[in-house]
């Protein structure tokens, strides 16, 4: 110090008058300023020349939870980077459960569907990593906050890869997922969560042979879907929305949910399920609706499916002494603009179902809302039997049925679940009330 302040004194001699110049104090104050300024400098340049590599040698990408990319970037980076070994990790467990009325898979050996252990999802927890992605370095960054308003929990992921091409590199392994969930036999179900939805995981396919009624029910409803579909240009030569309703109605545990889904497997779709006594107001329900084609990008054809709309009274009919529920924050006017006013929707299929008919407002199941309805009804004596016959794989003889007998079919779903043989399936039958 006391060599710099000497060297300091030389220079500014040359320039100051003698009685400054000599001041040890000002030419302290001078040098520490000068140091300073320099050090600050120096930082500025520091961060200038940082902020230019990252731009040339880095790309960045940000993505958000509310869309897809996260989800399959995630199942990427699970698949390739062996993250259930890191220690900051995220769990999810997908439960595939079963549906009602449906005929089960036939599980062979080695199928990955019987490793529970498959279900569970892992994914970078909250904060800094580095990883490999495609053979690129990779910093990942995620972030978690929550909305005020919703109390929505909202993911951010910032990435930057060192290279160029960065943007290819990471829009490859999103769509190599993309491409490995086409070509597996599995269908996308997503369910609403205040204005959007959950990626609630990726379904086995139904064949629609699975679902076993006493009608052709669902032939039917594939018979008309398919007519809708081939009639897309005669919908939009005379500029109506291209859009198709559907009401489901019958007793509970008959199928109906099951159906649906077995429906958008036929159109290789993925399905969006509505629960509106869950949903916290009109608006949010029109964005719902809306994010729903914005998810599938007008792609494909969009199944919505508004699940038991006879759970909250104002689809119920209009009667003078309906007493309101001031729980409920979606109207009756709401549900209706959805359907086909202000958030009308093209290329869009919306399954309704519910267990009471006869209760629905009638504006709400009128044609252009919903088009067509069908009785999904308990099961009849030959239904039974085919259910039971394909389930157990084998011929299956009437007189084992009781006279008289319709069940549903979860019920004769859980019964054949718990019998090992036709014989136990026959026997539990018959303790069933015959109506």
């Amino acid at each position: 110090m006391e060599t710099l302040l000497s060297d300091l004194s030389i220079l500014f001699e040359q320039f100051l008058p003698k009685n400054i110049s000599q001041n040890s104090i000002f030419i302290g104050f001078l040098g520490a300023a000068l140091v300073g300024s320099a050090g600050f400098y120096g930082q500025m340049a520091l961060r200038a020349a940082y902020s230019f590599l990252r731009r040339t040698m880095f790309d960045q990408l940000t993505i958000h939870s509310d869309t897809d990319a996260l989800y399959y970037l995630d199942r990427y980076i699970q698949d390739n980077n062996n993250i259930h070994k890191r220690r900051n990790v995220m769990v999810t467990y997908s439960n595939k459960g079963r549906d009602e009325g449906c005929v089960p898979y036939e599980v062979t050996e080695g199928d990955s569907n019987t490793d529970k252990t498959n279900n569970i999802h892992y994914s970078l927890g909250a904060g800094i990593h580095f990883l490999i992605i495609k053979g690129r370095l990779c910093y990942y960054e995620r972030s978690v906050t929550q909305e005020k308003m919703t109390g929505k929990k909202i993911e951010e992921v910032t990435l930057r890869i060192f290279g160029t091409n960065g943007k290819e590199v990471i829009g490859e392994a999103i769509q190599e997922m993309v491409d490995k969930d086409q070509s597996d036999d599995t269908i996308s179900i997503y369910a609403s969560e205040s204005y959007d939805y959950n990626h609630m995981g990726d379904y086995p396919r139904r064949d629609i042979s699975s679902i076993i009624l006493s009608d052709d029910t669902p032939q039917d409803l594939v018979k008309d879907i398919d007519i809708f579909i081939d009639r897309k240009e005669w919908y939009q030569e005379r500029g109506i929305t291209y859009k198709r309703g559907y009401l489901l109605y019958g007793p509970p545990g008959t199928g109906k949910s099951s159906l649906a889904k077995a429906i958008t497997c036929k159109y290789s779709s993925s399905l969006f399920c509505v629960n509106l006594a869950s949903v916290p107001g009109d608006d949010a329900l029109a964005h719902t609706i809306h994010n729903a084609k914005r998810r599938t990008r007008g792609k494909e054809l969009t199944f919505i499916l508004l699940e038991d709309v006879d759970c909250i009274s104002v689809t119920n009919h209009r009667d003078a002494d309906k007493k309101e529920n001031l729980d409920e924050r979606v109207t009756l006017n709401g549900v209706l603009n959805v359907l086909d006013g202000v958030a009308s929707l093209e290329n869009t299929v919306i399954i309704m179902t519910t267990n009471r008919k006869e209760i629905l407002d009638p504006a709400l199941i009128r044609p252009g809302r919903a088009d067509k309805h069908f009785l999904i009804d308990v099961l009849d004596k030959a239904a039974i039997i085919e259910y039971v016959s394909k389930f157990f794989r084998e011929e299956v003889s009437p007189r084992g049925v009781p006279k008289g007998l319709s069940i549903c079919g979860s019920e004769l779903q859980n019964i054949c679940m718990e019998s090992a043989t036709t014989k136990e399936v026959f026997k539990a039958l018959k303790a069933v009330p015959s109506n």
